[in-house]
């Protein structure tokens, strides 16, 4: 899966309607290497209700049943080969000494 950001110069005029050729090839040729594309025009990012479709159609693809009500939880990350929640994974990342040490370090 590629998941596109796409600002003013992907589309003609910058007016996010048009995408413009290198943009349209671009997607084509990731669509003909077997990738699935999702396209986000940037605009899209401005508030959560816009980006909730785009959420929702990620989730989809990647199995995860879209919520009916608010917006994403991001309370867990998967970081390497572990699960962990996303407190952990902030102490990790602002303390190194506390990471814990597995059989391959």
């Amino acid at each position: 899966m590629v998941i596109e950001v796409q600002g003013p110069s992907h589309y003609v005029g910058g007016d996010f309607k048009t995408r413009n050729g290198s943009t349209l090839l671009k997607i084509a040729l990731l669509q003909k290497a077997g990738f699935e594309v999702i396209e986000i025009p940037v605009n899209m990012l401005s508030s959560q209700d816009l980006m909730k479709p785009y959420i929702d159609q990620i989730k989809t693809r990647i199995g995860i049943p879209p919520q009916e009500h608010g917006f994403v939880s991001h309370k867990r990350a998967w970081t390497g080969a572990a699960y962990m929640t996303g407190e952990e994974h902030l102490a990790e990342q602002t303390n190194p000494a506390k990471r814990k040490k597995t059989g391959s370090q």
